[in-house]
């Protein structure tokens, strides 16, 4: 296998396509639902957002030229884990509506919903290191490190 192997160059459009259209929408939820919890900066937030990636900046960039054998494995695992994670959160986001909300659901409901955002957002965070350590170059996503 090379650096440029199609089964790589595929696997990376797929982790690319999903970080702008799939995590950007997800860190967007995350950060709607903290806003109405009270647990969100916005300063910082809006000073990160100047400096945002296009995806067709990404998408124009050409992979470095080093073994790359492992990022159609780990592209997978973390749009799977993204998607366990995300399923895990409707499931708790049901339970609080059954409470009338956030604020009079137990306690236990609603640190499992804030631990099911922090995991959607720390998968998220690990498929966009694996496109910039796959691209060498750095992406700006809001909500991402």
């Amino acid at each position: 296998m090379t650096a440029l192997d199609p089964i790589t160059i595929t696997a990376l459009s797929k982790a690319v396509d999903f970080l702008f259209d799939q995590a950007t929408k997800l860190m967007e939820e995350r950060r709607e639902s903290r806003k109405k919890r009270g647990d969100v900066n916005e300063q910082e937030e809006l000073e990160h957002a100047k400096q945002l990636t296009p995806k067709t900046e990404v998408a124009s960039w050409q992979p470095k030229s080093v073994y790359l054998k492992d990022i159609p494995r780990e592209v997978k695992h973390c749009i799977e884990m993204i998607e366990q994670y995300r399923k895990n959160k409707r499931f708790t986001e049901e339970s609080v509506s059954h409470y009338g909300g956030f604020k009079l659901s137990p306690i236990s409901i609603r640190n499992e919903l804030i631990k099911q955002e922090e995991e959607i957002k720390k998968w998220c965070q690990k498929l966009k290191d694996i496109i910039e350590h796959a691209y060498g170059h750095k992406i700006s996503i809001i909500g991402l490190d």
